[in-house]
This record gives structure tokens, C-alpha cells and sequence, in this order.
């Protein structure tokens, strides 16, 4: 009789690192946004620095992944509950207010590229299309924390096919510039590299709300300290992939496309669209899928915390699933009032100043429990 095997680390991480990437890929990459704030202004690092923006974020992904692993800590006030230990009381409510926060902003993003996309391409309201989308998301997201990471799962490799295709499309298009856009490693105008090593690592720090507040919602699976490392390498691997493979898909087109809210819809609609018709529509599904992707993951880090509270609160405050409606609800109505804001206001101050507050409530103390874990450590072993 053939012996029930454990999963390798890598399988049980990949759920995990997929919620994540399925979280970032929407409105980072179909729509350019990302890559032009952060990227594309400077000349041939932008296929560089997405791989400094990673860097550090997905070491503290597995740092977080083994907190979180060896507390049983699955909602973020759990895990803030084993991070901060006796000043958990003074520094929840600023955790709490930099998660929800994150996960508004990251909402906003995608909602914001929905009523963009609706309006300027199919002439649909945006604020319909935007309640449209919110329905669909809270659909998935209301069946809890394992359909979230099988959707994420199946979505990443569905749409890591689909990229791979566009990415190619974008480049055969645009090859009569790619060589000299390659070829370019001078920032534009106004742009130094500094700078853009600089972003590049907040707009890395700008996903603690990921690492804090939802990838802890889906590692209930993660019991050793190697699939922890295992959610920090794949998660390093597949988002700085995907970063600069969208970087380079549209480096061939700056820097005409640097001042678009949505340069990949730019492109799509003036270039590709006349040769390929039909992958236009394909385009546009792909598009969707990859909203509510990342949607999804963001709305459930948010309901696992609020449900969490009215549990411990209130034992008959009805069902899980009725909750997270009620609270799918509100979240979706706050997020279509902050993509009122635009797209690349979202991503260009939004996200910057939430790096600056993960880096005081989550990165730093995150490096304090590890330090006050090794001196507990060293105190039990000479007490022994």
C-alpha cells in the first residue's frame, strides 16, 4: 500500500504566493499604471527594478509566513496579537487603520481601472460597471478562505498563459522600437535612477498590506518553516517576473505613454487593435479576470478581521457568510468613492505614503520579534 506523502513545500507555498500574485496583477499590469509611475521613466532599468522592488518585501513575506505559521495566526489581529506581544493595545489601532487602508487603496485600483476602461473604451457608465465588478468579487469572496485560494490558483495560471501571449504581442508590434529602447538606459527628463531605486523599493513596501493583512487569511496550510521560504522565493520570483515583463512590453512605446492613466489600454485600442481585432476582446476578458482577482484576496483580508472582532464580541451576530456580505458591501462602496481619485493618484500617493506607514507598523516590528525571538532563545539556552 503506497504511503500518504506530505506535499512538497513548494506546493503548499504556491496557493499562498499565488494570492498574492493574482492580488497584484490586475491593476499593476493589464493596465500599465504601475510600470509608468514606477518604472518606464527610467529608460531600460524599468526591467530592472522591478526586481529591486521585490527584493526585500518577499523576504519579509517569509518572515511573516513563519509568525504567522508558528502562532496559528490567520487573521491580521491575530498576527499583530504575536508581533507586538505587550504593546498589542497601542499599536493595533494604527495596524488596523494601515491595513484597511491598503486594502481600500488596492480596491480603488481596481475599480478605478473598471469605470476607466468602461467609460473610455465601451461607453459604459463607470459607476455601473464598478458596482457590477463589486457583485462579482463579494460572489467569490463571501465562500471564505479556501475558495479564495483555490481561485487564486487557478486564475494565476490561467493568466500567467494569457500575459505571456500579450507580452509577446506588445514586443512583435513594437520591434522597430524595442532596439533602441533597449538600448536606452538614460531616466527621462526630471528622473534620476536613485530616485527610481527609491520608488521601486516603496512601491515593494506598498504590498505589506498583502504580507500583513491577507496571505495571512490563506496559510492555514503552512506548517514548516521551509514553505514559509518557499512563499518568499516563488513570491520574488513570479511578481518580479511579472513586473518586468509588463515593464518591457511597453518599454518599445515610450515615451509616449508615460502620461496615460492606462497605457497597455492605450496601446491595445491605437496599435493592437487595428492589427488583431479579435485579441482586443480577449484582452478586455483577460482584463476582468484579472480584477477580480485582486479584488477578491483584498476583500477577504478585510472581512477576516471584522469577522473575527463581531465573533468575539457577539457568538449570534449571524452567519460568516451573511457578515462578509454586509461587509463586502461597505468595503466596495468605500473603494468606488476612493477611485473617484483616479487611477494614477491612487498609485502614485496612495501607495508611496502606505509604504511609509508599513515600514513603522509592520517591517520594523516584524525585525524586533525575531531579535526578541534570538535573545529569548539565548537566555533559555544559558539558563539550561
Amino acid at each position: 500500500m503506497a504511503e500518504n506523502r506530505a506535499p512538497h513545500a513548494a506546493a503548499v507555498a504556491f496557493p499562498v504566493a499565488a494570492t498574492w500574485f493574482s492580488a497584484l496583477f490586475g491593476p499593476s499590469l493589464l493596465s500599465g499604471a504601475y510600470a509608468a509611475a514606477y518604472f518606464l521613466p527610467y529608460g531600460s532599468y524599468a526591467v530592472v527594478l522591478p526586481f529591486v522592488a521585490f527584493s526585500l518585501i518577499c523576504v519579509f513575506a517569509a518572515l511573516g509566513a513563519n509568525i504567522v505559521r508558528l502562532n496559528k495566526a490567520y487573521d491580521y489581529a491575530a498576527f499583530a496579537h504575536a508581533l507586538y506581544g505587550r504593546a498589542y493595545r497601542f499599536l493595533m489601532p494604527f495596524l488596523d487603520y494601515d491595513i484597511l487602508m491598503a486594502m481600500c487603496l488596492g480596491g480603488a485600483s481596481c475599480i478605478a481601472t473598471v469605470s476607466h476602461i468602461a467609460s473610455t473604451v465601451f461607453g459604459i457608465n463607470g459607476v455601473a460597471a464598478a458596482i457590477v465588478f463589486s457583485l462579482l468579487a463579494l460572489a467569490v469572496a463571501v465562500y471564505g478562505e479556501r475558495a479564495v485560494r483555490r481561485f487564486s490558483s487557478i486564475m494565476t495560471v490561467l493568466m500567467m498563459c494569457a500575459f505571456g501571449i500579450f507580452v509577446l504581442l506588445f514586443l512583435v508590434i513594437g520591434k522597430n522600437e524595442l532596439g533602441a529602447a533597449l538600448s536606452n538606459w538614460a531616466p527621462a527628463a526630471g528622473y534620476t535612477l536613485s530616485g527610481g531605486i527609491k520608488g521601486a523599493i516603496l512601491l515593494g513596501f506598498s504590498n505589506f498590506g498583502m504580507v500583513g493583512g491577507a496571505l495571512c487569511a490563506v496559510e492555514q496550510n503552512v506548517t514548516t518553516a521551509k514553505e514559509c521560504r518557499y512563499i518568499g522565493i516563488l513570491s520574488f520570483i513570479m511578481n518580479s517576473l511579472l513586473m518586468a515583463a509588463g515593464a518591457l512590453m511597453l518599454l518599445p512605446y515610450c515615451p509616449g505613454i508615460l502620461g496615460e492613466a492606462t497605457p497597455a489600454v492605450t496601446i491595445m485600442t491605437s496599435r493592437v487593435a487595428q492589427e488583431f481585432p479579435f485579441i482586443t476582446w480577449l484582452y478586455y476578458l483577460l482584463m476582468f479576470m484579472a480584477l477580480i482577482s485582486s479584488a477578491v484576496p483584498q476583500l477577504h483580508a478585510v472581512s477576516s478581521r471584522i469577522n473575527r472582532m463581531l465573533e468575539d464580541r457577539h457568538r449570534k451576530h449571524g452567519s460568516g457568510r451573511r457578515r462578509t456580505l454586509y461587509i463586502g458591501i461597505v468595503y466596495f462602496t468605500v473603494c468606488i468613492l476612493l477611485s473617484l481619485l483616479g487611477l494614477m493618484t491612487i498609485v502614485s500617493k496612495g501607495y508611496s505614503f502606505s509604504a511609509w506607514l508599513h515600514l513603522c507598523v509592520l517591517a520594523i516590528p516584524i525585525l524586533l520579534w525575531y531579535v526578541r525571538r534570538g535573545v529569548n532563545k539565548r537566555k533559555a539556552g544559558e539558563t539550561v
